[in-house]
């Protein structure tokens, strides 16, 4: 059957089968569109949510530099023992402060060469990022005497060619080259390659004595952050209370965090914003559309004009009874004192009147009582004079 015979001959029933279809599909649509918006939403924040988390597992949210260097700067030490450290530990949002020295180097195989930042931390660092993504091997311990156990990437593990328990040969270039082995006891996956290949984790003593410094200097104190905390709002509230709490023995220093370090990364966490904001407009015009069309039920207006010379005799009541089943009754309700108009004041009449562009409604000089027929004259003819008695 063609669709248009389908939808006519529904329309001539009355019989409200097509409009509870219609109800149905839009009732759906807008579910969907409701669903999806949801999902999109969810979907999205907890993907920022996770790159967020790992972004700042490698480098910790917040971060206190010397003036114009960066993180990983292994040429201008400061010392971690500042005034104000245990004020910042207590801060509202800070987890943990810890201070790292950064050291790269160059790892030198029969087929293959990589170059790693090696990230030197103490016995007390939190290793909880690293050992959600340990895929193989354990993590380093870092108590007692000075270890040569270091952790890397899978990606540089593969590539490489190294597996957990293999010594590590690394070359430090600086004025010398020196030359260390370390074992290679566990692998990580973080999941962001760009990071995790250039970066593993060792014994911070090992890379002080590397760089030549004193054991409490570093290359940066790392700050995280409690899950949830805003970082622009905690790097402001950092910045707040050192420059409250700093005395005249501290050394100077600037308040970074890793949205500046991985701008290019968070840039782009930025755009999935712009595309869940296309979604709901989109998702949101269907709904809107939908939700229109739920509340348009197809009555005699909608009719094509076949549809009104089939009945040109029809009185008001029985038109809404073959086309309107539902408003019949209203109609039926009302005394005939209530619309002595005749059509034109008859409330569903009135709502959804019978004429089209090209018809015309002929009335009687006194009106027309319900009981009355309705007939139609072509477009361009004169209603004719009532007749005088």
């Amino acid at each position: 059957m063609r669709v248009t015979r389908f939808i006519a001959s529904g329309l001539a029933r009355g019989d409200g089968s097509l409009s509870r279809t219609s109800n149905t599909i839009a009732w759906v649509s807008v579910a969907l569109s409701i669903a999806i918006m949801i999902v999109a939403l969810a979907v999205v924040a907890g993907f920022k949510a996770e790159i967020r988390d790992r972004a700042t597992g490698f480098m910790g949210s917040v971060m206190l530099v010397q003036p114009g260097q960066s993180p990983l700067n292994e040429l201008y030490p400061f010392s971690e023992q500042l005034s104000y450290r245990e004020a910042l530990a207590a801060a509202p949002g800070v987890a943990g402060v810890s201070g790292v020295a950064w050291r790269s180097g160059l790892i030198k195989t029969d087929d293959n060469i990589g170059g790693l930042s090696f990230k030197g931390v103490d016995s007390l660092y939190d290793f909880s990022f690293f050992a959600n993504c340990l895929v193989d091997g354990a993590l380093p311990d870092y108590h007692g005497r000075i270890s040569n156990d270091i952790l890397i990437s899978r990606t540089t593990a593969n590539s490489l060619g190294f597996e957990t328990g293999d010594d590590v040969v690394v070359y430090f270039i600086g004025e010398e080259v020196k030359v260390r082995k370390f074992r290679l006891c566990g692998i990580y996956d973080a999941g962001l390659e760009e990071i995790d290949s250039k970066m593993a984790v060792a014994d911070r003593r090992q890379i002080q004595r590397l760089n030549g410094w004193q054991p409490d200097e570093v290359s940066s104190v790392e700050i995280r952050l409690a899950p949830g905390t805003p970082i622009e709002a905690a790097t402001d509230r950092i910045e707040n209370l050192i420059f409250a709490q700093m005395q005249d023995g501290d050394r100077a220093l600037f308040v970074t965090n890793v949205k500046k370090l991985y701008g290019h990364l968070f840039d782009w966490l930025a755009l999935l914003d712009l595309n869940v904001l296309m979604i709901l407009l989109l998702m949101i015009a269907v709904a809107g559309f939908n939700m229109h069309a739920l509340g348009q039920r197809p009555g005699p207006r909608h009719l094509p004009h076949p549809a009104l010379h089939a009945h040109p005799q029809a009185r008001p009541g029985q038109l809404l009874r073959e086309f309107r089943p539902d408003q019949a009754s209203v109609t039926a309700n009302h005394p005939p004192e209530h619309h002595r108009g005749g059509a034109a004041d008859a409330p569903h009449l009135a709502l959804h009147p019978l004429h089209r562009p090209g018809l015309a409604r002929q009335d009687d000089a006194d009106g027309i009582s319900p009981k009355k027929k309705i007939t139609f004259r072509p477009p361009g003819t004169r209603r004719p004079s009532p007749r005088r008695p």
